[in-house]
């Protein structure tokens, strides 16, 4: 999961300024990016079986 959602940050351009595998990345994008990576993210894991949390600093 951890590689799929590098992926799918790196793919949607974002600046990622810090990654602490496997459980913590911290980026700066637009809230429709956020959704955009989320969405993706879903197709290929169900929400069953994982989740993604995105927080504001």
């Amino acid at each position: 999961m951890w590689l799929q959602l590098i992926k799918l940050v790196i793919s949607a351009d974002c600046d990622v300024s810090e990654i602490v595998p496997p459980h913590q990345l911290t980026l700066s994008t637009s809230e429709k990016n956020l959704q955009r990576i989320q969405s993706d993210f879903y197709q290929f894991f169900s929400q069953k079986n994982a989740a993604l949390v995105f927080s504001r600093e």
